[in-house]
């Protein structure tokens, strides 16, 4: 009596777990939902591999973002005439990525601003991306007298060796 209650145990629950796991099923989302769900997670994480992307979330002041398209866009719109600023912008697009990346313009205030440096604008451009081999990075830009000008570029790499994070973070300055 008791085998065939065990065996009666076992069938039940063989039973339950198999009827159990066949209506289970994952919601269903589009390419692009997912597209833009895997771009955020790139981005952000992007954005907390640099501290002083921090200002790309501050809502006191004016930021904007421009994808790829938008870029070119604004080429056609106005028929090259922006030509070496977009161009300057629009030749950082090429090339291999994990998720989009994105250019940002920062209308930034006073103390963000290095008080040596040789332009007279306000703005502050960023260009972030995920390399294709995991490597986040940010450029720093600031609009010279024809074109964006890269005043800094930083590279932060996080390795996985025997189970171990191991970071390293590059820092290249291009304009000091």
């Amino acid at each position: 009596m008791k085998k065939a209650a065990l065996y009666g145990g076992i069938f039940f629950l063989i039973l339950l777990l198999v009827f159990n796991s066949s209506f289970v099923q994952a919601k269903k989302i589009s390419k692009e939902e997912c597209w833009e769900r895997f771009n955020n997670e790139v981005i952000q994480d992007v954005k907390s591999s640099f501290p002083e992307l921090k200002i790309l979330d501050d809502t006191s002041i004016s930021v904007t973002q421009y994808t790829h398209e938008d870029i070119d866009t604004a080429m056609r719109a106005t028929g090259g005439k922006a030509g070496p600023y977009l161009n300057s912008v629009s030749n950082l697009y090429a090339g291999t990525f994990r998720g989009d990346p994105l250019f940002y313009v920062v209308s930034a205030r006073p103390k963000d601003i290095d008080v040596n440096d040789k332009y007279d604008s306000t703005y502050i451009g960023y260009f972030i991306y995920k390399k294709s081999d995991g490597t986040n990075v940010m450029l720093k830009m600031r609009p010279g007298e024809t074109s964006w000008d890269i005043i800094k570029k930083k590279k932060r790499k996080v390795l996985l060796q025997n189970g171990i994070v191991e970071s390293n973070f590059y820092v290249y300055l291009i304009y000091q």
